[in-house]
């Protein structure tokens, strides 16, 4: 619990008995407790990300060094802001690729190694969504920036429920990274 300000402990007696003092010791005391009570206030949101203006989610990116996007919605950078440490712990794996883009796709999955018909150090990211320029950017984006160096991104793959198209769908990126789109016919 917070303490209330009281000026009758800074203040010597001779300034509080003069009209002059005590006018400026009220001040000084309705400043301070304005002051501890903003205070209060801003450490009782600190850790509680749900609670957090944007303003403070871009803070935090900054002060973390963070994978982030300062131009998604609120909630998807309180989940990075949440998963931070986490990310930043496992970067260079691919869990931090997987927990970054959770934010974005409901499930997601990066596949690495020969268990998977992959050469060494290569991967492919999974993701359940739609396609799209911007979703390829995102992706693309974070495995850069979390990936590690030696690593080598070989596809991006989309799994979207189709009520009336079955198939897959190749299309080549920009950066020769290969892009499937996998539908399915829901019965």
């Amino acid at each position: 619990m917070i303490e209330k300000f009281d000026m009758r402990k800074i203040f010597p007696r001779f300034i509080l008995n003069d009209r002059e003092g005590y006018a400026v010791a009220k001040a000084l005391d309705a400043g301070m407790g304005a002051y501890i009570e903003a205070c209060a206030e801003a450490a009782a949101i600190w850790g509680d990300v749900d609670k957090m203006p944007e303003w403070r989610l871009d803070e935090m990116a900054w002060e973390y060094n963070c994978a982030y996007n300062y131009f998604a919605d609120v909630e998807e950078k309180r989940e990075w802001i949440r998963n931070a440490r986490e990310i930043n712990r496992s970067e260079g794996t691919a869990n931090a690729i997987a927990d970054y883009l959770s934010a974005y796709f409901t499930r997601v999955e990066v596949q690495e190694g020969a268990e998977n018909d992959l050469a060494p150090f290569h991967f492919r990211v999974v993701i359940d969504g739609e396609q799209s320029e911007e979703t390829n950017a995102i992706v693309q984006k974070a495995a850069a920036r979390l990936k590690n160096a030696r690593s080598v991104m070989d596809s991006i793959s989309y799994r979207s429920v189709e009520s009336r198209a079955e198939g897959l769908y190749s299309l080549t990126a920009l950066e020769g990274i290969e892009i499937q789109v996998i539908s399915k016919t829901i019965a």
